[in-house]
């Protein structure tokens, strides 16, 4: 792999780190905005609301990790960084018909930062395998 590929694909991953960052941000959000209507919202709906808060706090924990192993060019943060974003499709898919601007966001994104993350993918081996041929 020559020089300048290296470095297109070192940009392409820091994109991808800087995006996982920013939606993992997004989910820590969301994760307070259910959990200040868990505590202010109805009474009756406060375990269901703040489960969704809980759940969506570990989902930002899990992202932002990704996001970190992607700035530092792990090779593990790409199966987190391609399994939320496979997530993050889904769901604009399943709300489509309901807030399809919104949808058509999250799926946009997803396959922006899906790509970053696969530009990169396959290549760590390559000198490995021409070296040794």
């Amino acid at each position: 792999m020559n020089k300048d590929s290296a470095g297109r694909g070192r940009k392409l991953e820091i994109i991808a780190a800087i995006g996982l960052g920013i939606e993992a941000l997004a989910l820590t959000f969301a994760a307070l905005a259910y959990g200040f209507y868990a505590i202010f919202g109805d009474p009756r709906d406060v375990g269901f609301i703040a489960g969704i808060g809980v759940f969506c706090l570990a989902l930002a924990v899990g992202v932002g990790f990704g996001a970190r192993g992607m700035w530092q060019s792990r090779r593990w943060a790409r199966s987190i960084a391609l399994t939320w974003q496979v997530f993050q499709a889904g769901l604009g898919l399943s709300i489509i018909s309901s807030r399809p601007v919104v949808a058509a966001i999250l799926i946009v994104v997803a396959l922006a930062i899906a790509g970053c993350v696969m530009a990169r993918a396959g290549k760590d081996d390559a000198p490995a395998a021409s070296a040794s041929a």
